[in-house]
């Protein structure tokens, strides 16, 4: 199990590489980040960040099961 500072890293690294539009990379670094649970829902759903996650609704909802599952 990751260390609470390196799931968060994960998010940052979300973070990032969905601003520079790197979608795929940014959902990856995501879920490494939600199997830590650092993070609920409603942070990501406001982060502005992720605003470009969020336009792809299909992977958006698988995101949303995986994180219910956890």
């Amino acid at each position: 199990e990751l260390d609470s500072t390196l799931a968060e890293a994960y998010y940052y690294l979300a973070c990032l590489k969905s601003t520079q539009g790197q979608v795929s990379i940014a959902f990856k670094y995501l879920e490494k980040a939600l199997e830590n649970n650092i993070l609920d829902f409603q942070v990501l759903n406001r982060s502005e960040d992720l605003a470009n996650l969020r336009k792809n609704k299909k992977a958006w909802k698988k995101l949303l099961k995986f994180q219910a599952k956890i």
